[in-house]
C-alpha cells in the first residue's frame, strides 16, 4: 500500500524534546501535517476540531490522560475509532504490550527510534490495513533460532549490546581475539551494536543473534514470557551514574532539602524494566518522595525513559529535568560539561549489585556447551584486563562503544570511569540468584513490574561455575543491601569534584589560558591516541632498520641516519600534542580548599605557581586522585583548627602551596601547608604497633626516612577518621597510585611548622631513554631516569672493590657506600630475599671472590692478556629509598623504547614494570627498579652514606658538585659537572670521519659529530692516541660529543668558581683542583659555538 505522504498525523508527546525529534524524524521520512500535543486530555481536544486525522502516534506514559486511556478513547468513538493508532513506548514488558494489543492498538514502536525504524512501522501498519489481517504483537511461539557455522565449522556467536561501558567486557575480548591474545577454538565472535535497549531485546526475541548484554529485568521479563533464554553470567557489576541537573539547585544535603529540588520533576532514566529505574526509585523513595511514571497521580517525581546517549544533552536544555540515572560514561560527560553533579554512584547505593547479564538462547546452550563455556571463560579472562589495565581498557572502549566518534568519548573520562572505588567492577562476574530475587520482589511489590519468576531455571550457573572454581570469588555470598543505611552515608560525604566544570573565577592568573583560540583546533583525543602508538611502531621500524643497515653503504648509511633525526623529530611533535598544561588540573584544588575548608571551620588558602608545566595526558588524568587525596590531607590533617593556629602563634589563616617545575626529563610537583607539620615520635609508635619496624631499627634510621614510613598502611596523625581523613589514613593510596605512574613521593616536615609533599614523575609514559642490558641470553631494559651511572671493574678490580658486610655486598662508590645485589640472582628466585637467602648469595660469591683472587695472585700474566681480561659491569640506579648497584652481564646501549603493558599473567610480578618490541623483533622486559629494590631486600641507604675520607678543610660548608675532571691537550685541565654528562664512549680516532668541514663518528648506529676544542677556544692543540673518548652532554638538540684524551678523575669541589681572574666565551669560570688551575666549560654554550661554527 501506497502511504499518502500529504495525511495529518496527530502525534502525542508530553516531552517537550522528544516531541521535537519524533516531528523531525516524521519530515525526514516526507511527512509535513502534522499536530501535536502534549497528553492524551489535548489531543482529544485536537481530535474534536478535526476531521482528517490519517495517523495517530501516541506516547504511553503522560499525565492527565495517558496514551492507554486515549487509545481507549479513539476505539470507542465513532468518528475515530478506524483510525490507525501507532503506540510509540518505552514500556518494554510483555503484558504492557498485550493489554494494548487488547485494547486495538494497531501497531506499537519501541522508544527511541530512528526515522527508518517509524518508516518500517507505519507502512507495516497501512499494509496490514489493506490486507484486512490483524497482525499479533505478541508472537503465540517464538521464533527458533537456526545455529550458525562458519567456513571452519566453528559456532558463530552473534552478541547484540549498546553503547555503553556495562558492555565493555564484550568489546575487550573483541579486541584481545582480533589482536590474537585469545584464540577461539569453539566459535568465532560477532558483535552487533544497536541503539538501544528494546532492539536488543527484541533480536534476542526473535533469534536474530545468539545473546546479548542486555539489562537483568528485560532478560527475567522475556524468559517470563516463554522466549527461551538463560543467564549464564553477569556483565558488570556496578557501573552506573545518578546526577544531579545543576538548574536544580539544592542548599545543603539533607534530605528534606533534596526532595524539595526534584519535588514535580522529572527524572530520566534508560528503560522501565532495569536496575537504574529500580536503584533512583529506591533513592527517591528513601528522601521522602513518591515517585512514578508520568500518568501516575499520586507521583511528585516523575520518571520518563529517554535515550541514554541523549541524557546529557536534553538535561543541559530542559530545566524541568531534575536529572537522570544512567550507565557510564554518560554520567561523567554531563559532570565534565557543568550541566550536572553526582547524586551517587550505583555501587554505593547497593555495593556490588548486578545490572547488565549475558543472556543466551536455550538452542545454543544445549547443542554447543563446549563453545559457551570457552565464550563465558574468556569473558572472564576479559572482566579482570579491564580491572587490571584500566587505562588499556580505555582506550579500547573508545573505538569499541563510539566507532563513528559521534558521541565524543574521551579515554580520560572512561580511565576516571574505570578506576572509580564504587564504579564498575568487572572482575566478579558470577550471578548470585538472592540478588535476583531482591531484583523482581521489590520491582514487582513496589513498582508494580516485572512478574515474579523461577530463578534457577533462569540462571544457569555451570559456566560461570566452571569459569571462576580457580579464582578467589565467593559464590555463595550475597552483597550488602542496606538502602537507608547506604542514602545517609552518601549525603554525609562531600560532593564528588574529580569531574565538575571548574568555575573559572576561581582560577589562578597563572594557570588561566592565554592561547588564541584562532590559532587551535579540537581533535580527537582518539586519535591522538593513535598517532601516539603509530609513533611508537614507527620508532620501532627506525631501530630495527638502524640495526640492519650497511655501515659500508654510504647511501644506505646516510638514509638510515635521515631517518633517525626525522623520527626523533616526529616522536618529539607528537609527544607534545599529547601534551597538556598541569594548570587543568589545578584549576580545581581552590573550589576544593574552599568547600572543604568552610565544612572544617577553618580559613585556608591556596597559592598555585607552575600551571604552565606541560606533561603527558596520560600521567594527567592518573593525577587527579591522588593530588586531591594530598590537598584534602593538608585541609584535614596538615592545617590545626584556629584555636590551636591562634595558641601556636601562627596566623588563623592556613596556607597551602603547590608548585610544579620541569627538571631534565621529569615533572617535580611540591605541596607544602603551614600546618602541624609530621611528629616522628607518633609516627614511630604507629610503625612499631603495627609490626613494620623495631625500636632498635628505628633508632638507626633518619628522621627522613621515618617520615617515609608515613606512606605505610595505617599509619596517620589523623586523631578521628572522618570523611577526608579516613581516605587518606597511611598515605599509602597515594605513594601507590604516584608509583603506579613511574613517579615517587618523599615527604619532608619540621613539627609544628610545615609539611612538604615532593612527587616525582616522568614527563610521558608512553616513549621512553632505556638502557638495554644483558643478563644471560635475554636483554632487559632499564629507564634512564633510574640510572645514576655505569661502573665497568677491570681485571683485578672486580675481585677486590666488591667488599663484604654481613648479609650484604658493598661497593665503595667514591665518598659513599653502595649497596650492591645480582640481577641473575633476582631472576633466579622468585620469591622475595630474606635474611638467610641473603647470606647464602653473600657466601657464594665471597667463595668464588676467593678462588678467582688465588689464580690472580697465583698467574698475574695470564690475567694481563687479552683472552684473560675480565670486567665486572653495574649500574648505580636510584630508587625511592636510596641508590643501590645491580651488577649485570653486559650493557648493550642506549635505546628509545615503546613502552607495553605487561601480560596480566604476569603483573604482579614486581620486578618488572612493562615490556618493549626491540628493533630486531625480540621482546625485552622493562626492570622495575623500586620493585627489584623490594625484591632483594636493599637496606635504605638514604642518610646512611658514610665518608670514606675528608674533604677538604677549605671545602667543608660550602655546596659541592661532582665533576669529571679531564684533559683535552697537553697543558690544560678542564672539569664538567657529571649531572650534565650523559655518558662517556671509548673511541679510536681512525672512526672518525670528516664530512666537509666537520667530523663524525657512528656509535650505536647514530652519527655524532665530534667537537674539538681548540677549534673554540684558545687552548692547546688535541693529544691524539690511538685511544680516545668522546663525553656525550645532556640537553642538547642533536647528537654531539666532545674529544677528550684522558680522564683524570671524579672529584668533589665548591659550586662556586672564580670568574674573574680568566673568563672566556664558553667557560663557566675556573676553580683550583690539585694545585691545578681547572677550566670549567659551559657545555651548552660550546655546543651553539660550534653550531655557528664555520670551520
Amino acid at each position: 500500500m501506497s502511504v499518502n505522504m500529504r495525511m495529518k498525523i496527530l502525534l502525542v508527546e508530553d516531552s517537550t524534546l522528544t516531541r521535537k525529534m519524533e516531528v523531525n524524524s516524521l519530515k525526514e521520512i516526507g511527512f509535513t501535517n502534522i499536530i501535536d500535543a502534549e497528553d492524551g486530555k489535548y489531543a482529544i481536544e485536537k481530535l474534536a476540531k478535526e476531521d482528517d486525522v490519517g495517523l495517530i502516534i501516541s506516547d504511553w506514559n503522560m499525565p492527565n490522560k495517558n496514551g492507554y486511556e486515549l487509545l481507549k478513547w479513539v476505539r470507542t468513538s465513532e468518528k475515530w475509532k478506524k483510525t490507525p493508532f501507532i503506540m510509540a513506548t518505552a514500556q518494554g514488558e510483555k503484558k504492557v504490550i498485550i493489554k494494548a494489543e487488547k485494547a486495538g492498538v494497531s501497531n506499537i514502536i519501541s522508544k527511541p527510534f530512528s526515522s527508518d525504524e517509524l518508516k518500517k512501522i507505519i507502512n507495516e501498519t497501512f499494509e496490514n490495513i489493506k490486507k484486512g489481517t490483524v497482525q499479533s504483537l505478541i508472537s503465540k511461539s517464538p521464533n527458533t533460532l537456526i545455529p550458525k557455522k562458519s567456513k571452519s565449522g566453528k559456532l558463530i556467536l552473534n552478541i547484540a549490546h549498546i553503547q555503553i561501558t556495562d558492555h565493555l567486557t564484550l568489546g575487550v575480548l573483541k579486541y584481545l581475539i582480533d589482536t590474537g591474545e585469545l584464540s577461539p577454538k569453539k566459535f568465532v565472535l560477532e558483535t552487533r551494536c544497536l541503539q538501544g535497549w528494546n532492539p536488543v531485546q527484541k533480536s534476542l526475541e526473535n533469534g536474530d543473534v545468539e545473546a546479548a548484554f542486555i539489562l537483568a529485568p528485560i532478560a527475567m521479563d522475556l524468559f517470563s514470557f516463554g522466549v527461551p533464554v538463560k543467564m549464564i553470567l553477569l556483565a558488570h557489576k556496578n557501573g552506573s551514574i545518578s546526577v544531579r541537573n545543576t538548574k536544580c539547585t539544592i542548599n545543603d544535603l539533607e534530605k528534606k532539602e533534596i526532595a524539595r529540588a526534584f519535588t514535580n520533576k522529572i527524572f530520566y532514566i534508560p528503560h522501565i524494566l532495569s536496575i537504574h529505574h529500580m536503584l533512583s526509585n529506591m533513592y527517591m523513595r528513601e528522601i521522602g518522595l513518591s515517585p512514578g511514571l508520568t500518568d501516575n497521580p499520586n507521583a511528585n517525581l516523575f520518571f520518563e525513559v529517554v535515550p541514554p546517549i541523549k541524557m546529557p544533552e536534553f538535561i543541559a536544555k530542559n530545566s524541568d529535568v531534575g536529572g537522570f540515572t544512567v550507565a557510564e560514561p554518560l554520567g561523567s560527560k554531563a559532570i565534565a560539561a557543568g550541566n550536572a553533579e553526582l547524586l551517587f554512584l550505583s555501587g554505593q547505593l547497593w555495593e556490588n549489585h548486578p545490572c547488565c547479564v549475558v543472556a543466551m538462547r536455550d538452542e545454543i546452550i544445549k547443542s554447543y556447551p563446549d563453545a559457551v563455556q570457552e565464550f563465558t571463560d574468556m569473558l572472564v579472562y576479559s572482566g579482570d584486563f579491564i580491572a587490571n589495565y584500566p587505562d588499556s581498557a580505555a582506550n579500547i572502549a573508545v573505538d569499541f562503544l563510539d566507532p563513528q566518534k559521534k558521541l565524543g568519548l574521551k579515554s580520560s573520562v572512561l580511565q576516571r570511569v574505570l578506576k572509580e572505588a564504587k564504579g564498575i567492577k568487572t572482575d566478579d562476574l558470577f550471578p548470585i540468584i538472592e540478588d535476583f530475587e531482591r531484583i523482581q520482589q521489590y520491582m514487582v511489590n513496589n513498582m508494580n513490574m516485572g512478574t515474579i519468576i523461577d530463578l534457577n531455571e533462569f540462571i544457569d550457573t555451570q559456566f560461570a561455575k566452571n569459569s571462576c572454581k580457580n579464582r578467589n570469588v565467593d559464590i555463595t555470598k550475597s552483597n550488602v543491601y542496606d538502602i537507608p543505611g547506604a542514602v545517609s552515608k552518601i549525603l554525609s560525604q562531600p560532593k564528588k569534584q574529580s569531574l565538575l566544570k571548574p568555575e573559572n573565577k576561581d582560577l589562578p592568573p597563572i594557570i588561566k589560558s592565554n592561547i588564541d583560540s584562532s590559532n587551535t583546533i579540537r581533535i580527537q583525543v582518539g586519535i591522538l591516541d593513535k598517532l601516539m602508538r603509530l609513533a611508537g611502531e614507527f620508532v620501532l621500524v627506525r631501530n630495527r632498520q638502524l640495526l640492519s643497515v650497511n655501515q659500508n653503504d654510504m647511501v644506505s648509511r646516510s638514509t638510515s641516519q635521515r631517518l633517525d633525526i626525522v623520527t626523533t623529530e616526529l616522536q618529539e611533535t607528537v609527544m607534545k600534542t599529547r601534551v597538556q598544561t598541569i594548570g587543568t588540573l589545578f584549576e580545581k584544588f581552590p573550589r576544593i580548599v574552599r568547600e572543604v575548608s568552610k565544612r572544617l571551620n577553618k580559613k585556608i588558602k591556596i597559592y598555585i605557581n607552575g600551571g604552565d608545566v606541560e606533561v603527558d595526558m596520560s600521567i594527567l588524568d592518573s593525577l587527579a586522585d591522588p593530588l586531591t587525596n594530598i590537598i584534602l590531607y593538608c585541609c584535614d590533617i596538615g592545617i590545626e583548627s584556629l584555636d590551636q593556629r591562634i595558641l601556636s602563634g601562627k596566623a588563623e589563616e592556613g596556607t597551602i602551596e603547590i608548585k610544579a617545575f620541569q627538571e631534565s626529563d621529569q615533572i617535580i610537583i611540591e605541596i607544602m601547608d603551614d600546618g602541624m607539620g609530621l611528629s616522628s615520635e607518633l609516627i614511630k609508635k604507629m610503625v612499631i604497633e603495627a609490626g613494620y619496624k623495631t625500636e632498635s631499627e628505628l633508632a638507626r634510621m633518619s628522621e627522613q626516612d621515618i617520615f617515609s614510613l608515613a606512606t605505610l598502611p595505617g599509619v596517620s596523625q589523623a586523631k578521628t577518621i572522618s570523611a577526608m581523613a579516613g581516605r587518606n589514613v597511611g598515605l599509602d593510596v597515594i605513594k601507590t597510585d604516584i608509583e603506579s605512574l613511574g613517579g615517587s613521593v618523599e615527604i619532608n616536615s619540621v613539627n609544628g611548622k610545615r609539611t612538604v609533599f615532593h612527587l616525582q614523575l616522568p614527563i610521558t609514559l608512553v616513549i621512553i631513554p632505556c638502557l638495554i642490558v644483558k643478563e644471560g641470553k635475554y636483554r632487559y631494559a632499564i629507564p634512564q631516569n633510574n640510572i645514576e651511572e655505569i661502573v665497568c671493574l677491570y681485571d683485578a678490580d672486580m675481585l677486590t672493590k666488591i667488599e663484604y658486610a654481613g648479609d650484604n655486598e658493598i661497593y665503595r662508590l667514591r665518598k659513599k657506600l653502595l649497596y650492591m645485589t645480582r640481577l641473575f640472582e633476582i631472576l633466579k628466585r622468585p620469591d622475595k630475599f630474606n635474611n638467610a637467602t641473603r647470606s647464602e648469595i653473600v657466601e657464594h660469591y665471597r667463595h668464588k671472590q676467593r678462588e678467582e683472587f688465588k689464580k690472580y695472585i697465583s698467574n698475574k700474566k695470564k690475567w694481563q692478556e687479552d683472552q684473560f681480561n675480565k670486567t665486572l659491569n653495574f649500574a648505580v640506579l636510584k630508587c625511592r629509598s636510596g641508590c643501590f648497584g645491580l651488577i649485570i652481564d653486559s650493557v648493550i646501549g642506549a635505546e628509545e623504547i615503546v613502552v607495553n603493558p605487561m601480560h596480566m599473567l604476569v603483573k604482579n610480578i614486581g620486578i618488572y614494570s612493562g615490556s618493549t618490541v626491540m628493533g630486531d623483533g625480540k621482546v625485552a622486559l622493562i626492570l622495575n627498579v623500586d620493585g627489584i629494590a623490594r625484591h632483594a631486600h636493599i637496606a635504605s641507604v638514604t642518610g646512611k652514606s658514610q665518608n670514606i675520607s675528608k674533604h677538604d678543610e677549605k671545602q667543608t660548608g660550602l655546596d659541592l658538585q661532582t665533576v669529571l675532571l679531564f684533559k683535552y691537550g697537553k697543558n690544560e685541565h678542564f672539569a664538567l659537572a657529571l649531572s650534565l654528562i650523559k655518558r662517556i664512549e671509548k673511541i679510536s680516532i681512525p672512526n672518525i670521519q670528516k664530512i666537509g668541514n666537520k667530523e663524525h663518528i657512528i656509535i650505536d648506529n647514530i652519527s655524532i659529530r665530534v667537537l674539538r676544542l681548540d677549534t673554540l677556544l684558545p687552548v692547546s692543540k688535541c693529544e691524539e692516541k690511538n685511544e680516545m673518548f668522546l663525553l656525550l652532554p645532556k640537553n642538547v638538540s642533536r647528537p654531539i660529543g666532545i674529544l677528550i684524551s684522558k680522564i683524570i678523575d671524579i672529584y668533589e669541589v665548591s659550586e662556586k668558581l672564580n670568574v674573574e681572574s680568566y673568563m672566556l666565551d664558553g667557560l663557566q669560570g675556573t676553580s683550583i683542583i690539585n694545585n691545578n688551575m681547572t677550566l670549567f666549560i659551559d657545555v651548552l654554550r660550546i655546543v651553539e659555538m660550534s653550531e655557528n661554527s664555520k670551520d
